[in-house]
């Protein structure tokens, strides 16, 4: 199979400096990029050296649910002529994302209808690289990497990033009408040193605008992709509003964490343990999601300042994770109200079914 693979997408920070790139990935070609003005950045961290790909699901970072990620890849595979593979680390080794996934994905010999995802958990950088088809253009998958992959790594959702993944290139495919070839017989998304010299320039414009746009926003740095973020995302607040709301939703997960385990306790005398095992489970599961966002906050208000970029998103980390605190322990809550509900109508319900017993007891006479 062919190793020639391009690099689709690679954001640095999920959602703090995000750059598309669509250059294919062999080093030749990246040195005309870096002579036309492109930016490759490289965070040096531990080592985790590109290497070929013995299965679909690589995670050495050991974050993913690798059970739903198979699932959701076997589907896709079904579904399309489209491969996934998912590949998660602590650390791109310090190098550029792109040549990464270059050298990884020619380590593994991916074919042309094979798209690689490569997530750097500890660098916070993650990468999309494919060998142009006719099955699917650079603009579906960006796409998909817009409205579905960047919104959940920036939540650290690892699993749901890789799930979105497949799930997003079989909508774009059977969006296509199964994918019709392109008669144009091209095997990669750039066609020629003419091609690569317009990607460049245009790569270049981009940046410069988008520079000179955030030099003069009054709010700060705009996190790419907003346009694609759900309805209420923390990121569409401003910086100062951000603030505020991380500020006051520590505060309600600390309470309701305080007067969950007191429900739990009164729950556990009255119904048994058994009965309250899940409940359990999800304050502890709470009080880590709590323990977490604390640790942000922490973070935040030590001697080590935080760009701007880096300040929103652990802002919006901690808002998320107190927001799901509360969503988890109040239906806990709810379920354990409707219980005392049910406890106390049991006179009532016992009259009901002895009633209920003596009507069918009629019923079974005349039907002998």
């Amino acid at each position: 199979m062919s190793t020639s693979v391009g690099s689709i997408a690679r954001v640095a920070g999920y959602g703090e400096d995000r750059r598309v790139n669509l250059v294919p990935l062999r080093r030749r070609l990246l040195v005309l990029i870096t002579l036309l003005g492109t930016v490759l950045l490289a965070v040096p961290a531990a080592a985790e050296p590109p290497s070929s790909l013995e299965e679909r699901i690589t995670d050495s970072a050991d974050v993913l649910d690798e059970g739903q990620v198979e699932a959701a890849i076997e589907e896709l595979e079904s579904e399309t002529p489209l491969d996934l593979f998912v590949v998660y680390v602590d650390s791109f080794d310090g190098m550029a994302t792109t040549e990464w996934v270059s050298e990884t994905a020619a380590a593994s010999n991916l074919g042309a209808n094979d798209v690689l995802l490569a997530v750097a958990v500890e660098d916070r950088a993650f990468d999309v690289g494919m060998q142009g088809s006719a099955e699917l253009s650079q603009s579906d998958v960006q796409q998909v990497i817009n409205s579905e992959v960047e919104p959940a790594l920036a939540n650290n959702d690892w699993t749901g990033a890789a799930v979105a993944m497949a799930a997003g290139l079989q909508d774009a495919y059977g969006g296509l009408g199964g994918g019709a070839a392109d008669d144009s017989g091209g095997g990669s998304f750039l066609g020629g040193l003419g091609t690569l010299f317009l990607i460049g320039l245009v790569v270049i414009l981009g940046f410069g605008v988008f520079s000179a746009f955030r030099s003069k926003s009054s709010d700060g740095p705009r996190e790419p992709g907003t346009r694609q973020l759900p309805k209420g995302h923390p990121l569409t607040l401003p910086t100062e509003e951000l603030e505020k709301r991380a500020g006051s939703a520590l505060v309600g997960a600390d309470d309701a964490i305080r007067s969950s385990e007191e429900e739990l306790s009164f729950a556990k005398a009255q119904f048994g343990l058994q009965a309250t095992d899940e409940f359990t489970a999800v304050l502890e599961q709470a009080k880590e999601k709590a323990a977490r966002a604390f640790s942000l906050r922490q973070q935040l208000d030590d001697d080590q300042p935080e760009t701007e970029p880096q300040r929103r998103q652990m802002l919006a980390e901690i808002v998320t994770l107190t927001q799901q605190v509360d969503t988890e322990l109040d239906a806990q809550a709810e379920r354990f109200a409707e219980l005392r509900n049910m406890q106390a109508r049991a006179p009532e319900v016992l009259d009901e079914l002895e009633q209920r017993a003596r009507e069918v007891g009629r019923q079974i006479e005349a039907a002998r």
